[in-house]
């Protein structure tokens, strides 16, 4: 059952991003063709720099419209009219969460490679990724093997990231659709609590961590650029991931004890 669901979500959500994505893709293959054919053309510059800023305003439009389709999709199939028949499957709130949480976290992955995908469509060259490269050398350290772990750590940063800001949106709209008025406002409202609250604990630890090195030991003073994004990045996932789990259970038991279908 627990698959079936997942199917069907996933239908339900690429069949809106994916145009989405094909529409991204090809405007990115225009962006890079308009530059390209004007070069140092002066009269045709002004073509180049609005292909330039439609294409980023399009990439910025896919983010905020795919998180906009998270919050539809969690709130019509759980809360909303398809409710009725979501919470009477023989699945259990785990697994009705789980399944959304899935297709949310693809989809947020999806958009993010196609959104890098095009911006590699229409800026990379060698000169780029060698700048890239030697950005990251500097800020993960100058080996291959503090490179690969500070990437390692990155990637582990945004996944946890990522499935945060997902239960953060979960449990604002059980939170909000609990009481019998102004779902949608009190959502919104319990969404704000949640992540300035969350954006409070991270100021904090950043804080302590910040004032440990200026005025601690000796040892974390002298700690390298390497050490210290390792020990930050390590932070925010112990962060991140108590955020989400926090989350996820307010989720649960608003969807388990304070369900509000009406």
């Amino acid at each position: 059952m627990f698959l079936k669901l997942l199917k069907h979500e996933f239908r339900a959500s690429f069949r809106l991003l994916l145009p989405m994505y094909g529409g991204l893709l090809l405007l990115g293959l225009l962006t890079r063709f308009a530059v390209r054919v004007i070069g140092d053309n002066r009269a045709l510059t002004i073509i180049g720099t609005m292909s330039i800023v439609s294409f980023i305003i399009a990439c910025v439009a896919a983010v905020i419209l795919t998180m906009v389709l998270i919050i539809i999709r969690f709130s019509r199939s759980v809360h909303g009219d398809e409710g009725y028949l979501t919470n009477t499957l023989p699945i259990g709130t785990h697994g009705i969460i789980l399944s959304r949480l899935v297709v949310a976290f693809a989809a947020q992955v999806c958009t993010f490679a196609v959104v890098l995908l095009s911006i590699g469509v229409v800026a990379l060259d060698q000169e780029n990724v060698h700048s890239f490269v030697r950005t990251m050398h500097m800020l993960f350290g100058g080996t291959a093997a503090s490179f690969r772990t500070g990437l390692l750590r990155m990637v582990g940063l945004m996944i946890v990231q990522s499935l945060a800001q997902i239960l953060q949106i979960f449990a604002a709209i059980s939170i909000g659709h609990s009481f019998a008025n102004h779902k949608k406002g009190f959502s919104v409202l319990f969404w704000f609590v949640i992540y300035f609250t969350e954006q409070t604990v991270s100021a904090v630890l950043l804080s302590a961590l910040m004032t440990n090195l200026l005025f601690g030991s000796a040892a974390a003073a002298n700690m390298s650029m390497s050490q210290l994004s390792g020990t930050i990045i390590l932070l925010s996932v112990i962060e991140k991931l108590i955020v989400g789990g926090v989350c996820y259970l307010l989720t649960w038991l608003m969807m388990k004890k304070h369900l509000n279908l009406q």
